[in-house]
């Protein structure tokens, strides 16, 4: 049942094109937060410091499993390096193109879909 004031339009057509958003696992985040939390605080020596982008990046980065677990899966489904396949500069996100058909195979959501 669709959310209120939602429209159900349908199953999307097969062969549409979609864009889907995979997030990675960010291997050093809970460093990145205590780090913010002690250039945030004013009582902290590091007060008012900055990170640099670069230095973000590398808290955000994944670990190589976790990029290496979705490069097979995408694999496993015909999806390769190619042009459909986008990474944030940190490779966190990972955007991919696909047909509502693939997506549905690749998310297992197909049964799901028939009554």
């Amino acid at each position: 049942m669709p959310p209120p004031n939602w429209i159900d339009l349908g199953p999307a057509p097969p062969l549409q094109h979609i864009w889907l958003r995979i997030a990675l696992p960010q291997a050093r985040f809970s460093e990145l937060e205590r780090q913010l939390y002690e250039i945030s605080d004013p009582k902290n020596a590091r007060y008012g410091q900055h990170l640099l982008k670069e230095q973000v990046t590398e808290f955000v980065r994944p670990d190589r499993r976790s990029v290496e677990a979705v490069d097979a899966w995408l694999t496993q489904h015909g999806i390769t390096g190619d042009d459909r396949v986008r990474r944030s500069v940190a490779g966190d996100w990972v955007t991919i193109l696909v047909p509502v058909a693939v997506a549905e195979e690749m998310l297992d959501t197909v049964s799901k879909l028939l009554p």
